[in-house]
């Protein structure tokens, strides 16, 4: 049975995805997390100088940097904060509670898993043994086996094993078109966030 986020696990991802991880000996503009911890008013991000260092030298962890700026922000903190400095080039965001799309520079308080839904299942028409093979093989590869990178032939071998026969391009086209996968079919990769709608289209 599909194990769903909850709001603040799911903040996190975005949070991973939408900034780059923040590190000591950049500046601000390098390090929008750190930014957002300071401007947050965080006791733990004001205790570092801007390039992220104390006194003495010693950097901020990473993890306390996204921890504390998961644990003050505001929805609508959030959506300005993500509005004025996410990074536009990286990937968007879909979850049960998130939108962000990176391409328009838009971030909404909702989600799309019904459309995604809707469109993975007329993707599996009601039983189609090839869609389903290639679907629950991208799952298995992704998050079962934690392979996300090179993993075209491993994909394609089990799906295979699973009843595919013929299609295999076809298939993926069509993950692409609904906007599942990347177009970068060398790394085939499910949304780490999209994982509980997906368990919940195959039924796990």
């Amino acid at each position: 049975m599909a194990r769903y986020n909850s709001k603040d696990e799911e903040r996190i991802m975005l949070l991973q995805q939408v900034f780059f991880d923040p590190y000591p000996g950049k500046s601000l503009k390098e390090n929008p997390l750190f930014q957002i911890c300071r401007d947050l008013r965080s006791t733990y991000c004001l205790g570092f100088n801007e390039n992220g260092y104390t006194d003495d030298f010693k950097g901020f962890e990473p993890k306390k940097v996204r921890d504390d700026v998961n644990r003050l922000i505001s929805d609508t903190q959030l959506k300005s904060f993500i509005e004025k400095l996410a990074d536009k080039t990286y990937k968007s965001f879909y979850g049960q509670f998130y939108t962000f799309d990176s391409k328009a520079n838009q971030f909404t308080l909702s989600s799309r898993w019904e459309d995604f839904e809707r469109k993975l299942s007329d993707y599996l028409r009601g039983g189609d043994t090839g869609a389903n093979a290639v679907l629950e093989a991208i799952y298995e590869v992704n998050f079962v086996h934690e392979m996300t990178y090179k993993n075209y032939y491993p994909i394609m071998t089990l799906a295979k094993k699973k009843g595919l026969e013929k299609g295999w391009r076809t298939y993926l086209s069509e993950l692409q078109l609904i906007g599942l996968i990347d177009t970068d079919t060398r790394h085939i990769t499910i949304p780490v966030e999209m994982r509980p709608l997906i368990e919940k289209v195959l039924g796990r």
